[in-house]
C-alpha cells in the first residue's frame, strides 16, 4: 500500500469512527478510543502516520445499547455493522463497522461468508471475577472460544504443524454453537461488576497475558473526555497515561513501527468522495 493509499484508508476510518461517534452522542452512549487509535489521539493528534486500523472499547451494556441504535440510526446507504449476533458466519467476540463499497481483506479470511470491507472495530469489555479460581475458568473458558472462533483462519495461517492440526479440528465445530457459548459465556460474566474488565475477544496463552497478572483493565478508565482526532472531538479515557502506559509500557510516547496488516486484496473509495464525506459531518459539530 502506497503512503497516498494509506493516507485514503485512515480517511475512510475516519468516516467510520464520526458515524460512531454521531450516534452514541443522539443515543447517550459512551466508547473510548483503543490501542494505536488512542496512542495517535495522544502523541499525534490523529492517526499514527503508519497506522492502518481503528478500534473503539466500551463497557458490554454500551455495546448492546450501541447495536440497537445502529438498527434506527445507522446510515445503511454508506456502512453495514457485522457482530455473531447480526451477521451469518461472522466468528469474532466484537463488532465491526465497514464501509460499503470498499474491499479489505486480511490474508487467511478470502473464505469467510460476508462483506468485508474497510472497517472500525468495536470492541466490548466484559467483567472478570475479582475472585482468583473463578477468574481462571472465565479466561480459559473465553480463550477457548476465542480459538474456536479463529479456527478456520489458523488452520490456514498457523505455521506449526500441531497447533495448525488442532484449529482443523475446532474448525469443524458449528458456529452457532460457538456464539450460543459465547453469548452465555458473557451473560455470567456480566453479572456482577467487579474491579477489572477486559475484552474476552483478545486474551492469549502467551507471555504477558493470563488471569493472574496486570493484563485486565481498570473501570475507571471507560469515564471520558473529548479528545482531539483529526480536528474532530471523539471520546477517549480520562486515564490516558494509565491506558497508554498499560497498552504500551512507560515510553508510549517514542513511536516504534508497526506493519501494516497483510491484505490478500483491497480496494478504495476516491479521496475527493471520502473527503467530501467528512466535511459533511463537520456541520454535525
Amino acid at each position: 500500500m502506497t503512503a497516498e493509499e494509506l493516507r485514503t484508508l485512515q480517511l475512510i476510518e475516519l468516516e467510520l469512527l464520526l458515524e460512531i461517534d454521531r450516534i452514541c452522542r443522539k443515543n447517550g452512549i459512551t466508547y473510548i478510543l483503543l490501542g494505536g487509535t488512542l496512542l495517535g489521539a495522544v502523541r499525534h493528534k490523529g492517526f499514527i502516520p503508519w497506522d492502518d486500523d481503528a478500534d473503539i472499547c466500551m463497557t458490554y451494556d454500551q455495546y448492546e445499547k450501541l447495536t440497537d441504535a445502529f438498527k434506527k440510526d445507522l446510515d445503511t446507504s454508506r456502512f453495514i455493522f457485522s457482530d455473531v449476533n447480526h451477521t451469518d458466519g461472522y466468528r469474532f467476540g466484537y463488532g465491526k463497522l465497514y464501509r460499503k463499497d470498499t474491499v479489505f481483506i486480511r490474508r487467511g479470511r478470502e473464505d469467510l461468508p460476508y462483506f468485508q470491507g474497510v472497517f472500525a472495530d468495536i470492541i466490548p469489555f466484559v467483567y472478570f471475577s475479582n475472585t482468583k479460581i473463578v477468574r481462571f475458568f472465565q479466561y480459559y473458558r473465553f480463550l477457548l472460544i476465542q480459538k474456536t472462533a479463529y479456527s478456520p483462519i489458523g488452520a490456514k495461517m498457523e505455521k506449526k504443524f500441531f497447533i495448525r492440526t488442532i484449529y482443523k479440528i475446532l474448525s469443524k465445530i458449528n458456529v452457532k454453537h460457538i456464539r450460543n457459548v459465547f453469548t452465555k459465556s458473557i451473560s455470567s460474566a456480566n453479572r456482577k461488576p467487579s474491579s477489572i474488565i477486559q475484552s474476552p475477544a483478545f486474551l492469549s496463552y502467551k507471555k504477558g497475558y493470563g488471569p493472574f497478572n496486570n493484563f485486565f483493565a481498570d473501570p475507571g478508565w471507560f469515564s471520558c473526555r473529548d479528545c482531539d482526532f483529526e480536528g474532530f472531538p471523539l471520546m477517549c479515557t480520562e486515564a490516558v497515561s494509565e491506558m497508554c502506559s498499560h497498552s504500551f509500557g512507560p515510553n508510549y510516547m517514542t513511536p516504534v513501527f508497526r506493519p501494516q496488516m497483510d491484505l490478500a486484496s483491497f480496494k478504495l473509495l476516491p479521496r475527493k468522495q471520502v473527503v467530501d464525506e467528512i466535511n459533511a459531518y463537520k456541520r454535525k459539530y
